[in-house]
C-alpha cells in the first residue's frame, strides 16, 4: 500500500500559507523590537 499523494497545488497553498505566517510573524516581531528600543532610548515617566 502506498501513502496518498498530494496534488501539486495542495502543496503550493501549504507552502504558501507557510511563507505568508512567516512573513507576518517576522514583521511582528521586528517591531516589537522596535519598540522595545524606542522605550529604551526614551527617559521612564516618574510621576
Amino acid at each position: 500500500m502506498f501513502p496518498p499523494v498530494n496534488s501539486p497545488i495542495d502543496t503550493l497553498i501549504a507552502f504558501a500559507i507557510v511563507f505568508v505566517a512567516g512573513v507576518l510573524s517576522t514583521t511582528a516581531i521586528l517591531k516589537y523590537i522596535d519598540r522595545l528600543k524606542a522605550a529604551a532610548v526614551r527617559p521612564a515617566c516618574t510621576a
